[in-house]
């Protein structure tokens, strides 16, 4: 999720803030909502590009247990594939579910054609182990580069997916063309 609003200070002067008449800081009023839709709205425009091929884009969705927060990320990942064209598969599984059965359900979704990308909702329950959950997950549908293979490429500064909420800073300043180099 973007961050709506976001002072960032730089060498770009386009607000400045003042304290006794005198400049304090210089920045720029970043409205992430607007930056937002424009992703939005190119990645509508690829999804209907790929659909034109035959490819329906899919996201599976797991969620263990009745987390709140969870449940709502989620909810809105589901909400805003619908907006863009994307296909969402839902599981929701009970709290008690067995790391067996959890590993099974992700076996299914790799092996799924019709599913490109695989999101578990992190964190698991105690009993679950995260580092065997996400290490199953497929690296080509690690949708949140969890993987050891992704968090390794991401290491070497080779990752192909990189986590949503740095990606979603850098398209910011990349938006507003801020240099944060030396920064």
């Amino acid at each position: 999720h973007l961050i709506s609003f976001l002072r960032f200070s730089c060498n770009i002067p386009r607000i400045k803030y003042q304290q006794l008449g005198k400049n304090i800081m210089t920045g720029i009023r970043i409205d992430g909502k607007i930056i937002a839709q424009t992703v939005k709205d190119r990645v509508k425009k690829a999804v209907s590009e790929l659909k034109t091929q035959g490819v329906n884009p899919c996201l599976a969705t797991v969620l263990i247990g009745n987390n709140p927060a969870s449940a709502t990320y989620v909810k809105n990942k589901h909400k805003a594939c619908e907006e863009v064209g994307i296909i969402t598969k839902d599981h929701k599984l009970d709290e008690s579910v067995t790391q067996q059965e959890l590993n099974h359900i992700i076996d299914e979704l790799n092996a799924d054609v019709s599913v490109h990308g695989i999101l578990v909702q992190l964190p698991l329950p105690k009993h679950l182990n995260e580092f065997a959950t996400t290490s199953r997950i497929s690296p080509i549908k690690d949708v949140d580069g969890l993987t050891p293979h992704n968090a390794g490429l991401l290491a070497m500064k080779k990752a192909a997916l990189v986590a949503c909420t740095p990606s979603g800073v850098m398209e910011m300043f990349d938006h507003h063309n801020i240099d944060l180099q030396g920064k």
